[in-house]
């Protein structure tokens, strides 16, 4: 009996403390809407609720693409490198994909403002 309310004790507690690791992840990345400096892992950048968001780039015939998606909201951040990352359902965070597999490759800058973000691709560079 006493084996059973000890194993009973200690799910609990790794229950528990799991929780409150994943809480902490959470809060951290919800903490985005205030603008602030955020390192996480190898990623360096300003954090940021991101709305909608406008890509544009020139191709291989010189012609001027602009892609425009509409998220309602969305959690992300900016890095240094210029590069988007949205945050996912896990709070994982990933490079931006765009309009399903288009993803940006190359040397770009980005501008925020009231949450929308523009990607200005100075050289793009395919896969």
């Amino acid at each position: 009996m006493k084996n059973i309310i000890a194993f009973i004790f200690f799910a609990f507690f790794i229950s528990g403390t799991m929780a409150q690791s994943k809480a902490g992840v959470i809060r951290e990345f919800k903490d985005f809407m205030n603008g602030s400096y955020v390192e996480y892992q190898e990623y360096r950048g300003i954090r940021h609720v991101l709305g909608n968001f406008t890509v544009i780039f020139k191709n291989r015939e010189n012609e001027k693409i602009k892609f425009k998606t509409d998220h309602k909201k969305m959690w992300g951040f900016v890095a240094d490198d210029g590069r988007i990352f949205r945050v996912d359902d896990n709070n994982k965070p990933s490079v931006i994909m765009l309009l399903g597999d288009i993803v940006v490759y190359g040397n770009y800058t980005t501008k925020i403002e009231d949450g929308n973000a523009t990607m200005v691709v100075n050289q793009y560079t395919e896969p």
